[in-house]
């Protein structure tokens, strides 16, 4: 229904994976956004991913699979938005890490059914989105509007 109840969902499903999941909010003790946006540790018996309380949900959401990647692939750390700046080579598990997120909360095969999409396509718009569209896809997938712009251009159906 919203991204609250996504982020929920998501969250006990993979708490059913048996992997921990936190929130940085302890007794008043927060963590900046340009801090970590969330991180995840590789324990075997005790998987642990923590998330940012200051993230919006959409982005607490989108750092839940990638740091979920992180574990399957026993290579936990801290997503550090500053660590990728302008001008930076992202590493390439980075890279896998934010894909396979968006894959699993955009997948290509629901996005070009969705009507949004039909619709565009059909009416011969091109590469160019309007806002309304852009928010109707992004709040039907319970992601960010980054996130749904990305898949789209993953899928050749907008430019940079």
């Amino acid at each position: 229904k919203n991204k609250s109840e996504a982020l929920n969902w998501w969250r006990e499903s993979i708490e059913n994976l048996n992997v921990l999941v936190f929130h940085t909010n302890h007794q008043g003790i927060t963590v900046e956004l340009e801090e970590a946006r969330g991180f995840s540790i590789s324990e075997s018996r005790f998987p642990v991913i923590t998330l940012n309380s200051k993230d919006s949900n959409s982005g607490r959401i989108f750092t839940l699979l990638h740091e979920l990647v992180h574990l399957m692939l026993n290579e936990g750390g801290v997503c550090d938005c500053r660590e990728h700046a302008v001008g930076k080579q992202m590493p390439q598990v980075e890279v896998l890490c934010n894909h396979t997120a968006g894959a699993i909360l955009v997948p290509f095969d629901i996005l070009m059914k969705h009507e949004v999409v039909m619709e565009h396509r059909d009416g011969g718009k091109g590469f160019r989105w309007e806002d309304g569209e852009i928010d109707v896809l992004s709040s039907d997938f319970s992601v960010s509007n980054e996130v749904l712009l990305r898949r789209l251009l993953i899928f050749g159906l907008t430019s940079e």
